[in-house]
């Protein structure tokens, strides 16, 4: 399933240039509204329904949005996902990724959409894991389940996985195990 914006972002015209991949401010937009409509709905629940039907149902809708909040926060930031240079990526929370330190570009169907998964080495996850005791908790379940550390949802993302893991090697000139 391609997204109406692939044809906006031109392949590498100058491959030294790092092409930066940001959230889709469409999809962001659309979530948002979402999310502010199920608030509405939850406070409505609470204000005008006595029964304890509402109001649990109410209640699980304001756990929800609570649980998502930090999502929608990521999609209204102006921060990148991912920025594509010519050593290797650029992650947030991983600083760069090396090519060499990348060791699959897999495509995982979840129930909510398409996932971009980019394994990376131990010592990539390690960079990171000195930060907080929950992230060190989240680095070693990742290891645990064989989670690659670097997950890019299709809902957020201004192009479809598969164009995106195109676009990654292309510009690494090399493919990863899919």
């Amino acid at each position: 399933m391609t997204s109406s914006n692939d044809e906006t972002i031109a392949p590498f015209a100058d491959p030294r240039r790092p092409l930066v991949i940001a959230p889709s401010k469409w999809k962001a937009g659309r979530t948002i509204s979402v999310a502010v409509f199920a608030l509405l709905l939850a406070l409505g629940a609470l204000i005008f329904d006595r029964s304890l039907e509402g109001r649990v149902a109410a209640g699980l809708i304001l756990a929800g949005l609570a649980v998502a909040l930090p999502g929608v926060r990521r999609l209204s930031s102006r921060k990148p996902l991912l920025v594509i240079r010519n050593d290797g990526l650029e992650h947030p929370s991983l600083g760069l990724v090396l090519w060499s330190e990348i060791t699959s570009l897999t495509i995982a169907d979840r129930g909510a959409g398409r996932v971009l998964r980019i394994g990376v080495t131990d010592e990539v996850s390690d960079r990171r894991s000195s930060t907080s005791i929950l992230l060190r908790t989240l680095i070693h379940i990742d290891r645990m389940t064989g989670t690659p550390r670097i997950n890019l949802p299709e809902t957020v993302l201004p192009m479809s996985c598969d164009a995106l893991r195109a676009r990654i090697e292309l510009r690494a000139g090399r493919e990863w195990p899919h």
